[in-house]
């Protein structure tokens, strides 16, 4: 049955379209409410959104302000913090060199890179680096001796003499380390780098800003070569290491186990045999120039100096930086004129030959009697050292040059060239950048350059330790005077004529850093 109102017909029409009206009210106002919903939902979608795009951004600005490094520049890139590689780094070189060289308007972009990475070396970390003095040298004030006290020294000399005289005492083992043991040091390359305290952060930001590369030619003895590799590390720094290759496979693997702890040490690409006044020593320099300017976008180093195991530094890094700049964009390489009556002028008028399968240190090269031409391009000789120091741009130009080039192969067949190359590319004026003119008046000498200070045996020379081929080998009694040279390195060092004295030095010359340092932040 049907129920009608009693309106009739009409109120039953009345009826349905009042619920008609409603149901459209009910659906509009659903519609409504759905898209409030849906407006809620996107604004909290967006509202998510926001946040994560704002915690991502702040990631990557804590990761750019801390770790820059790790994100825009490949290991070993301007690095001025851990500059350590990890345990299982291989011997094989990381970097590309395949990169254009950067333009000259590149280099301010650097330098603000460089100041935005640094970051001012806490106390802490300062006091950690000094030198914890061996329980086998308590006795011996390297203060005192480092003043040229003569009762500190004459007691270190005794010392010496004892320590010496020992077959395989407790206190000789020591100090005086073979090389498979200095080589096991670096075994854990995390804790060889702490435990012989390595600068691993750039500790100035003058320092962080101007790298330095060296050349460190060793043959034997890696005890001399880590000891002067710790002492001039600096993480900014890059360092090529040539090993002559007369010297065992044993010692080569040693070698290589201590410079894979580092980034920025390396092996040179090439490597030579090397014999004394044969053309191979220059060779030896010139493979690793070539891998340092190969690295040049990596570690935008202003000069080159070369080294040899027996070398030892006599200022700190910022002496040595603060050096090289008053230099006002010259090189340092001594560099005279030679009289045509003299020994040296007569090394290049004859051919010399080198027995090469003569596994000798010295001796093997014998003067032909076929004449030798002139230098080409009317290159003019001067004599001076084996030692160098190069700005980066004489480097680009002797690799590249023909000139050069051509003077290079003349240069081959002569005798002890190693003192002749350098020295009169140093006098290839204007041509070569940071070079001198040919005139006698710009004659230097090793003393007055910052190469070496070599102390010869004479009728009025003295000698510390002792008198090798000529040559003294540094003893406690040579450190007071040696520091007041000029150059910036002294050879000969040896750890077996006087392991007191490379102790002293080291010892000082960390010492000195760290108060150089904390002076510079105190004021």
């Amino acid at each position: 049955m049907i129920y009608r109102s009693s309106l009739g017909n009409g109120g039953f029409c009345q009826c349905q379209l009042f619920q008609s009206l409603k149901w459209r009210f009910d659906y509009n106002k659903a519609s409504k409410l759905m898209k409030w919903d849906l407006l809620r939902l996107g604004g909290v979608a967006l509202l998510l959104t926001c946040s994560f795009g704002i915690i991502v951004l702040w990631v990557y600005t804590d990761l750019v302000k801390y770790g820059r490094e790790w994100i825009r520049f490949r290991p070993g890139r301007l690095l001025l913090r851990n500059t350590l590689v990890s345990e299982d780094k291989t011997i094989s070189d990381p970097i590309n060199t395949s990169l254009p060289s950067l333009p000259a308007s590149a280099l301010p972009i650097l330098q603000n890179e460089v100041q935005a990475k640094y970051m001012m070396p806490t106390k802490d970390y300062l006091t950690s680096l000094r030198f914890i003095k061996s329980r086998a040298m308590t006795h011996v004030d390297c203060d005192a001796i480092m003043t040229g006290d003569e009762t500190a020294i004459k007691f270190a000399e005794t010392e010496r003499e004892i320590l010496y005289s020992e077959k395989n005492g407790t206190r000789k083992n020591m100090l005086l380390n073979s090389d498979q043991t200095v080589a096991s040091w670096a075994d854990n390359c995390t804790l060889y780098v702490k435990s012989r305290k390595y600068i691993t952060s750039s500790l100035t930001l003058e320092e962080a800003e101007y790298p330095i590369a060296y050349i460190i030619s060793i043959y034997k003895n890696i005890q001399s070569f880590e000891h002067l590799l710790r002492t001039i590390y600096q993480p900014q720094n890059i360092y090529c290491i040539h090993i002559d290759q007369k010297s065992l496979a044993e010692f080569q693997t040693r070698v290589m186990k201590i410079i894979k702890c580092f980034n920025n040490v390396f092996l040179a690409q090439h490597m030579t045999r090397v014999w004394y006044g044969h053309w191979t020593i220059v060779q030896a320099s010139l493979y690793c120039m070539e891998d340092l300017i190969k690295r040049k976008n990596d570690y935008r180093w202003h000069y080159v100096i070369n080294t040899c195991g027996q070398d030892y530094p006599t200022k700190t890094n910022l002496e040595i930086i603060r050096a090289l700049k008053n230099l006002h964009g010259l090189n340092s390489v001594p560099s005279r004129t030679i009289k045509i009556t003299e020994e040296k002028y007569r090394r290049f008028q004859f051919v010399y030959n080198h027995s090469m399968n003569i596994d000798i240190d010295h001796g093997g090269l014998y003067k032909t009697d076929v004449k030798k031409k002139p230098p080409p391009h009317n290159i003019q000789p001067f004599t001076g050292k084996d030692y160098f120091v190069f700005k980066r741009e004489a480097v680009e130009y002797l690799l590249t040059d023909q000139r050069v080039l051509d003077f290079l192969e003349w240069a081959k067949d002569t005798k002890i060239p190693d003192e002749t190359v350098w020295a009169t590319l140093q006098r290839m004026h204007p041509r070569l950048p940071g070079s001198t003119p040919p005139d006698k008046k710009y004659d230097t000498y090793s003393g007055n350059t910052l190469s070496r200070t070599i102390q010869w045996q004479g009728p009025s020379t003295t000698c510390g330790g002792k008198f090798l081929r000529r040559v003294c080998v540094y003893g406690c009694a040579d450190l007071n005077w040696i520091i007041e040279k000029k150059p910036l390195f002294a050879n000969k060092f040896a750890p077996d004529v006087d392991i007191f004295a490379m102790n002293c030095l080291a010892e000082w010359l960390r010492n000195k850093t760290i108060d150089l340092t904390s002076n510079i932040y105190n004021n």
